[in-house]
């Protein structure tokens, strides 16, 4: 296991009530079967809106999730990080969950 695999289910794990799944065929945690935060190669990639999801994009080198590595074709809500700001994700996986949880609730 990789020391992103190690970092991405140690944050997973300390999130109450996130559950460990897979989407894409990558590892991911959810709320239900709705995921919020999943690997991507040595990255992760995070479901995040509003203040939010803008904050993560002033990182440099943020990304849309493109699945299709496609130009123009990412996922809007989606973002990608790489490693190098693991210390960010602890805070963005999270506001994903608490974000997701709130809008299930709805």
């Amino acid at each position: 296991m990789t020391e992103a695999e190690e970092y991405f289910h140690l944050v997973g794990m300390q999130i109450k009530g996130a559950n460990k799944g897979k989407i894409f065929g990558h590892e991911s945690y959810s709320v239900g079967k709705k995921p919020f935060y999943f690997l991507e190669e040595q990255e992760v990639v995070f479901k995040l809106g509003g203040k939010i999801k803008e904050e993560a994009l002033k990182l440099k080198g943020a990304t849309f999730f493109n699945p299709m590595k496609k130009e123009g074709k990412g996922m809007g809500n989606w973002i990608q990080l790489s490693f190098k700001y693991k210390a960010h994700w602890e805070y963005f996986a999270r506001e994903a969950y608490l974000k997701l949880k709130s809008e299930l609730r709805k």
